[in-house]
């Protein structure tokens, strides 16, 4: 079933609503340690256990960061990549991960992959990391908005193996 994804509306409620975000983790003390951090500064973040409470929760609060674990319950953060390339191009995704998963994972490029949460998890980077995925989504919004006569188009999908 398509979704509507009203770009223009989303748009409006990133740039002067607080920074918003998903986690999409099998973890619910992970989860909880990440929203506690987030708390601290102003980020609102929301708790998907499924690839599709994540879906609903993305197009129900317009968060424009996704935060995946390596592997939740129904899926993996290739999944999750996958769903964003198709129905959430403004979304930029983290991806929470050990060290024993780096070397898989540290050459990956996807337009929609902002970057990295190593574990152990620290303050600063969880916030640092998000802050900037966030603006990332305004950035990529804001070239599309420039380009005049220019839909909602993505830039090729790379980098996935």
């Amino acid at each position: 079933m398509a979704k509507s994804w009203d770009h223009m509306a989303v748009h409006e409620r990133l740039r002067h609503a607080q920074i918003e975000c998903v986690i999409l983790t099998a973890s619910a003390p992970e989860a909880a340690f990440l929203k506690n951090i987030c708390s601290v500064v102003g980020i609102r973040v929301h708790h998907a256990a499924t690839l599709e409470d994540a879906d609903f929760l993305l197009m129900a609060t317009g968060s424009a960061v996704l935060l995946s674990d390596v592997v939740a319950v129904d899926c993996s953060w290739q999944s999750a990549l996958g769903m964003l390339w198709d129905h959430y191009p403004y979304v930029k995704m983290l991806v929470v991960a050990g060290p024993a998963e780096a070397p898989f994972l540290r050459d990956i490029d996807a337009p929609a992959l902002s970057g990295f949460i190593w574990r152990p998890i620290e303050f600063n980077t969880v916030v640092q990391c998000i802050r900037a995925a966030h603006q990332a989504s305004l950035d990529h919004r804001k070239v599309v908005d420039a380009r005049p006569g220019m839909d909602a188009s993505l830039p090729p999908r790379t980098g996935i193996r």
